[in-house]
C-alpha cells in the first residue's frame, strides 16, 4: 500500500473504483465478502480507501485472465 493517508469514499467512488453497484457490495458486505462501511455521522457512511484498494488488488491477483483462441474452424473463442 502507499504512504498516502487513508481517507474514507462513498458509494459513486466505491463504485467507480470497483464496478460493483450498491446492491451488490451491500450483500457482498453482508457475507463478509467485501470491506464494511464506517459510520461517519448519524445518517452518513462510507468506505476506507485503503481497505477497498486492497479488496481490488486481491480480487485481481486472484482473478483468471480470459484468453482466446482460434478452433478448428477459424472462429475465436473465449477458454474462460
Amino acid at each position: 500500500m502507499d504512504n498516502k493517508p487513508d481517507r474514507i469514499i462513498r458509494d459513486a467512488e466505491c463504485q467507480h473504483i470497483t464496478g460493483l453497484k450498491n446492491a451488490q457490495r451491500y450483500k457482498m458486505e453482508a457475507a463478509g465478502l467485501f470491506p464494511l462501511r464506517r459510520r461517519i455521522t448519524e445518517r452518513l457512511s462510507g468506505y476506507s480507501l485503503h481497505e477497498v484498494q486492497a479488496w481490488v488488488d486481491e480480487q485481481l491477483a486472484n482473478a483468471p485472465k480470459i484468453e482466446y483462441v482460434r478452433d478448428e474452424s477459424g472462429k475465436v473463442r473465449r477458454t474462460a
